[in-house]
């Protein structure tokens, strides 16, 4: 069944009147508008429910769409972050100053355990040996 948008503007004693008998009617206020201009019209309606069959249909669906959110941001959450961050940028994920970070740092796993305890996804950080500056750090593995 096609349907059209009608727009029109009901007096909030008629629709207290109307949201009643929906409601003894055990339907919704629509489907029972619908009902009383079919009647008038003489046409039939295919019957859209009950009301609890209505709203269990839309908690199935929302929980359907919470499901796949949900899914897409656990794995936003889970998404690796740059494997290779400079000094103030670690920093500014740990929310330290970097002369803590430059100041905590040494090749030991103290430095990845302190890093996971402040990284906001629990990754170990170390500084990358070798590297062009000493300021690099490395993403080593999740901890905790």
């Amino acid at each position: 069944m096609s349907t059209k948008p009608l727009s029109v503007r009901i007096p909030a004693n008629l629709l207290d009147k109307l949201d009643a008998k929906a409601y003894e009617l055990n339907s919704t206020r629509t489907d029972y508008v619908l009902a009383i201009l079919a009647e008038a019209a003489g046409v039939t309606l295919e019957p859209r429910g009950s009301v609890d069959e209505v709203v269990y249909s839309r908690i199935q669906a929302t929980e359907k769409r919470l499901t796949v959110l949900e899914n897409q941001i656990q794995s936003v959450v889970n998404q690796p972050t740059s494997e290779v961050l400079s000094e103030a940028d670690l920093a500014k994920r740990l929310k330290v100053n970097p002369s803590t970070v430059y100041r905590r740092r040494d090749y030991s796993t103290k430095f990845i355990e302190w890093t996971s305890s402040k990284d906001p996804l629990g990754w170990g950080w170390e500084p990358v040996a070798g590297a062009s500056s000493p300021f690099i750090y490395k993403r080593v593995r999740k901890c905790g």
